[in-house]
């Protein structure tokens, strides 16, 4: 059919747009799609009243499209099937155009009409090979219902989600920095949603330039800006949200770009071409070239409108180049290995140049291995050196577990504690007996701060852990994992005017990332917040966060005294270590003052007699206390290989029993629940398990409490009065988190026991 069709009213004057950039305008008088070449009659004037035509042949190869000029009636445009694409051709041309909805999908080309009447013209023909790309118009969510991939009630979810992290618009940053009013931008959008100007499909940043409204320079400005405040595209959500898996969103992301879909896997990957592309644009833009020939250059990536990315390949490969679309984890699983070839022979390079005594590879190296552990969402570094006879190892902690990154030589342990210790200010002659310090790094524009302890081994070695402490917001409290039972109750707490509220747990349980996040939700203008902390690791914008110094006699003891002179209506202090600093926040918050706190307890019950056992009075400790926050943090299932399995009778018994005896309608033996485990993929490195969240249990004071406290109740006596009262217990969070294929029911009996 698409070879026999030519255009439904006929060929006149027409403007062909070749691959190069350049535009021919002139008359045709037949065509055909198929056809090798185009015999076009040129129009020139010469002088006034003179015209001078010829003839030209004009291949195939050269056209990326075809517009028919307007020269009568409008065409009558098919009714049904059409939907809206936006084109954009390899030269940079950007269309916004009707067509069939499957026409994007011919090999040849397709026909497409203009979406606005004041078009100059009439009917389009593009070549598949003159594409950049064809966008789908229809929202990636309706895609998505239509594939029958997600529910309605999904999408509710995934973009109430997302409305929480929406990008910038250009127009909304313009306004703002008085570059643009409101009046100006409305009437330059409303131009623009005419779809095009002599055709052409104009960004806002090109018309208002063009409207003399702004200039380059404030549109370069803009976008910046944009950038930094980029936000989450639906996609990304409903993967988070464990509704979709990334390779149903790949797939349709495909569809509606009109892009190929492929399977890495199951593709034969050319090593030459990979060898093509330097590391630094691989790393970048997180595409894979997987395979190339002399003009063209493949690859696979995840983002379809990475156009930069495209642009920038062209210029350093000077090829062609194709894009498929492949899942996120796929191409991440095999952009690792060839970075990580590409860095362990940097690093190998590095090793043998500081093993000769160069102090500049050595600096290079710890800079590598720092930046390594960032980017692989490593929270610890182990140096760890095992005398002269076995290699120096290096080990990442990466969502709780130990893995060994590197081995180095084992005569580099000295210049690499050295380096270390000087990073730190920490005294490097000194071997005898643990150091602490820390280590402000800078990557780009984002700092990474790390806590470094020194701590002497055997054979007169040095172990060095690094703590990473990447500075960052808050995350909002409606995005920390709490159950909707248990969000309500943090809520409620957090909103009181005075009061005390502990969040407990082991060490990197989360509790600091916790309290910044109840922060975060209280943290106005009309409140003065005072924080002392040990290390500062969460920084934001209004609290007034002061850093605790022991060795120099300023506690967190002292920090609370101090605040209580300078006007606070909130304090947070890092942690409650001793008796004396216990006292000061129950005070304090019997004074009508709201105090947030840590302290080192297994479980929220236990931490009421803790406290007791600590010497509080327990009248005006149970007067104080709003609500104390117990949690752990597990182990999240991959959410691209998770996989459903019945419960068995036996877990089925066991997971009821740590409910005892109240009625769970999720382990209604009627209702047939399922848990979720990870099969293993690239995604996960073969390991099930991708991130990690938090499992909660919160206790809210109440009447019941208060007197259990009054007469130093057992931590039994109190942890049933807490059931009595609603608590959930660690065990009970994390098994419902396992029935919502959250994680599996290893990580919670592990983390939680009963």
């Amino acid at each position: 059919m698409l070879k026999k069709r030519t255009f439904t009213q006929g060929i006149g004057v027409v403007t062909l747009g070749l691959v190069n950039g350049k535009r021919l305008i002139g008359t045709m008088s037949e065509f055909a799609p198929m056809a090798a070449q185009f015999d076009v009659t040129l129009s020139r004037n010469h002088a006034p009243g003179e015209k001078h035509e010829r003839s030209r042949i004009v291949s195939a190869t050269e056209v990326s499209y075809i517009a028919v000029h307007r020269a009568g009636p409008d065409t009558v445009q098919p009714q049904t099937g059409v939907q809206i694409f936006d084109v954009a051709t390899v030269d940079g041309e950007r269309f916004a155009v009707n067509a069939l909805t499957d026409a994007a999908s011919h090999e040849v080309g397709f026909y497409a009409w203009p979406m606005s009447t004041q078009s100059p013209f009439l009917e389009f023909f593009f070549f598949a090979k003159g594409l950049r790309s064809v966008r789908d118009r229809t929202p990636l969510g309706q895609l998505l219902l239509r594939e029958r991939l997600i529910k309605s009630e999904h999408l509710e979810k995934g973009l109430g989600v997302q409305s929480k992290h929406r990008a910038a618009r250009l127009g909304d940053i313009l306004a703002e920095q008085g570059v643009a009013t409101p009046e100006q931008l409305e009437r330059v959008a409303a131009r623009q949603s005419d779809g095009h100007i002599g055709g052409k499909m104009m960004r806002l940043g090109e018309l208002l330039v063009s409207e003399g409204i702004a200039t380059e320079e404030d549109i370069e400005r803009a976008l910046a800006e944009q950038k930094n405040r980029k936000g989450k595209r639906l996609g990304q959500v409903l993967v988070e949200l464990g509704v979709v898996s990334d390779h149903d969103i790949a797939k349709t992301l495909a569809q509606k770009f009109r892009i190929p879909f492929i399977d890495l896997d199951k593709t034969d990957i050319r090593t030459d071409a990979v060898a093509e592309v330097p590391a630094v644009l691989v790393e970048r833009y997180r595409l894979f070239p997987y395979f190339s020939d002399e003009k063209n250059l493949y690859i696979a990536l995840s983002d379809p409108l990475a156009l930069e990315a495209i642009d920038m390949l062209q210029f350093s490969v000077g090829k062609r180049i194709h894009e498929v679309i492949a899942t996120a984890g796929q191409i991440e699983s095999y952009i690792e290995p060839f970075l990580e070839s590409t860095e362990d022979a940097r690093m190998a390079e590095e090793a043998d140049k500081a093993d000769e005594g160069d102090e500049d590879a050595v600096v290079q190296l710890i800079n590598r291995i720092i930046i390594d552990a960032f980017r692989q969402g490593a929270s610890d570094i182990h140096i760890e050196p095992f005398g002269s006879d076995d290699p120096l190892r290096i080990r990442f902690r990466v969502d709780g577990a130990c893995s060994t990154y590197k081995e180095l030589p084992s005569v580099m342990r000295a210049q690499v504690t050295s380096r270390v210790k000087i990073m730190a200010g920490l005294d490097i002659a000194e071997r005898r007996r643990p150091q602490d310090g820390k280590i402000t790094y800078q990557l780009g524009n984002r700092k990474i701060e790390l806590r470094v302890a020194i701590l002497p081994t055997g054979e007169g070695d040095e172990d060095v852990v690094m703590r990473i402490l990447a500075a960052g917001k808050p995350l909002p409290v409606a995005q920390m994992g709490f159950s909707k039972k248990n969000l309500e109750a943090v809520q409620h707490v957090s909103r009181q005017p005075y009061g005390l509220i502990l969040a407990v747990g082991p060490t990197g349980s989360g509790k600091t990332t916790t309290l910044h996040s109840l922060l975060g939700s209280i943290n106005t203008e009309e409140r003065k917040i005072w924080t002392a902390e040990d290390p500062i690791e969460i920084s934001q914008k209004g609290l007034r966060q002061v850093q605790v110094n022991p060795r120099i006699g300023f506690t967190f003891a002292n920090a609370m005294r101090a605040f209580l002179r300078a006007d606070p209506d909130v304090i947070m202090v890092g942690e409650m270590r001793d008796q004396e600093t216990a006292h000061i926040g129950v005070e304090a918050s019997l004074t009508g003052h709201l105090v947030f706190s840590t302290l080192h307890t297994n479980n929220a019950p236990e931490t009421i007699t803790r406290l007791l056992d600590m010497g509080l009075d327990p009248f005006s400790f149970s007067d104080a206390l709003l609500g104390i926050i117990a949690q752990r943090l597990v182990k999240r299932v991959c959410a691209n290989c998770k996989t459903p399995r019945p419960l068995e009778p036996e877990e089925l018994k066991t997971l009821r029993s740590h409910f005892h005896g109240v009625p769970v309608p999720e382990l209604d033996p009627e209702s047939n629940p399922v848990v979720y485990e990870g099969k293993g993929c690239n995604v996960c490195n073969h390991t099930g398990y991708k991130g990690r969240l938090a499992i909660h249990e919160v206790l809210v004071n109440n009447e019941a409490i208060i007197g259990a406290i009054l007469r130093k109740a057992t931590v039994a006596e109190v942890r049933k009065l807490a059931l009595e009262s609603g608590m959930r217990t660690l065990a009970q969070d994390g098994i419902l988190k396992c029935l919502e294929g959250h994680t599996d029911l290893s990580q919670v009996l592990a983390a939680a026991g009963d």
